[in-house]
């Protein structure tokens, strides 16, 4: 067990610190966003970006997870032949897909438009933004590759320096041209992402071999299968996300799109680390057990336990601050949002206990299964906010969120159960008997103190619980493992280690 929780924090560690460096670049990106562009701007960004994101899974068929699975698979074998056929033969899918889909979506860029804003004005933009959708195919088949071969370091680079060069090169046409530099500026962020991601992909080692389209056909055979019920249950997943914006943007308008891209954006980011982590190293590794039920019965509680005590005392303190957050990270004019950051909030908590689960069905290949019960969800997530949006307004928007989680939740479990026999470790329920409350307590706090007040009242039971976590992380791991992450920031900082 401590081997697997040791795999876990190393990963989650690696991860998590380019994870901080993402963020504090996307707190530029968010600010300077926030201050050039308003929250109309911020909204349309968030509704490009959801077009975007819809239409490079559907033009890359579900590689991404299809492609991790397969190559993961090749590099267990040893076989380094079969690892450069499986990659060489990606790559070539890869580059084919996102040539065929950027055309598609230039094809279809009025009716898109049309669909999304109710006239064609934006046609244009998004026809512009089919370059984006093929930098981005591209871009997330070399990280795909890295993934799979477990390069967990170049991972991470290839997301520092990503972000921060879309960062740094794209915020001035943000600044000369306002709401029209949001398209160019989406494209340039992608091509510079596809720049970095070739970077560290060429440096995979891959055996000489001659491999011909037909052999690259029955390679890319096996990923397209596996690939289409990924990617039909992503889709799934995006254009709800996509159908939630177009609904906020027609019964709410474009600046509480903006609200909602910002509780959105805030939401994910004392998670992400956690979840980039799992996506990184744990789905290869629980895929790499896929014959062996209580192995990977262990490895999900592991994961559990792990993010429970990582995430907790985070989300007290977005709970506690998330008024100041919004108003710091954006301006004044967001603070509105937090009427959907704290259902949200809660819904993130309970995203620790059903991603891991979730994740066993991908590694199982289990894809009818997958499919289905991301469809279900989803279906009931759109329901519950439209009626909530239409009873209560903008928090309708949270609530569903919170409840969609609590059904997803469930619903993992009893897959899980089935497929594996999971259940529960003694020590999960008990951390969670003890870290639910406080993040319940402060929940409630927020609509009975004034501000400053729920701030003081957070940042305590923040400060307490992050105390347990650690402690409880250090009893888990040992005063080795905590000796060797300071001996290799010290190294990092020129420090003489003991």
């Amino acid at each position: 067990m401590t081997s697997l929780h040791n795999r876990v924090i190393k990963s989650t560690t690696i991860i998590g610190g380019s994870s901080a460096v993402n963020v504090l670049f996307r707190i530029l990106q968010a600010k300077a966003a926030a201050l050039l562009i308003g929250p109309a701007g911020v909204g349309l960004m968030g509704i490009y970006n959801s077009i975007l994101a819809l239409a490079s899974l559907a033009a890359g068929m579900g590689l991404e997870t299809s492609g991790v699975r397969q190559i993961a698979e090749s590099v267990g074998s040893g076989d380094d032949e079969r690892v450069s056929r499986s990659i060489r033969a990606f790559r070539r899918l890869a580059f084919g897909l996102g040539l065929l889909g950027a055309l598609i979506f230039l094809a279809l860029a009025q009716p898109i438009s049309h669909l999304t804003f109710g006239d064609d004005a934006h046609a244009p933009a998004i026809a512009f933004l089919s370059l984006a959708l093929f930098c981005t195919v591209l871009a997330t088949a070399q990280t795909t590759l890295i993934r799979g071969v477990r390069r967990i370091g170049d991972l991470a680079k290839t997301s520092i320096f990503g972000i921060a060069l879309g960062t740094l090169l794209g915020l001035p046409l943000l600044y000369f041209f306002g709401l029209q530099g949001v398209a160019p500026y989406l494209i340039l962020s992608a091509a510079l992402i596809l720049l970095v991601s070739w970077w560290y992909a060429r440096r995979i080692p891959l055996a000489p071999i001659t491999l011909t389209w037909r052999q690259t056909w029955q390679e890319s055979k096996e990923l397209l299968s596996l690939g289409f019920a990924f990617m039909a249950s992503g889709l799934v997943t995006l254009a709800i996300a996509y159908l939630v914006r177009v609904m906020v943007l027609r019964q709410l308008g474009l600046e509480a799109a903006g609200f909602y891209e910002a509780a959105s954006a805030l939401s994910n980011v004392y998670i992400g680390f956690i979840l980039g982590a799992m996506g990184a190293d744990y789905f290869p590794h629980l895929s790499s057990l896929s014959k062996d039920d209580p192995e990977s019965n262990r490895l999900m509680n592991a994961q559990v336990e792990v993010g429970l005590l990582a995430a907790a005392p985070g989300i007290l303190l977005v709970l506690a601050l998330g008024p100041f957050l919004i108003e710091l990270l954006y301006s004044r004019e967001f603070v509105t949002a937090f009427e959907i950051l704290r259902w949200q909030a809660l819904g993130t908590f309970l995203r620790i206990f059903s991603w891991p689960l979730a994740y066993l069905m991908l590694a199982r290949g289990k894809k009818t299964l997958y499919f289905w019960n991301e469809l279900l969800t989803n279906l009931l997530y759109l329901g519950a906010l439209t009626g909530l949006v239409n009873l209560v307004g903008l928090p309708g928007i949270g609530l569903a969120f919170f409840l969609m989680y609590v059904f997803y939740t469930l619903a993992v479990t009893l897959i899980a159960r089935k497929l594996s026999g999971f259940g529960w470790s003694r020590q999960n329920l008990a951390q969670t008997a003890l870290l639910a409350p406080p993040v319940l307590l402060a929940f409630g706090l927020t609509y009975l103190l004034p501000p400053l007040w729920m701030a003081a009242a957070g940042i305590l039971l923040a400060l307490l619980t992050g105390m347990y976590a650690l402690r409880s992380l250090y009893r888990l791991f040992g005063p080795e493992v905590f000796q060797a992450y300071l001996n290799r920031i010290r190294a990092r900082l020129g420090w003489k280690t003991s």
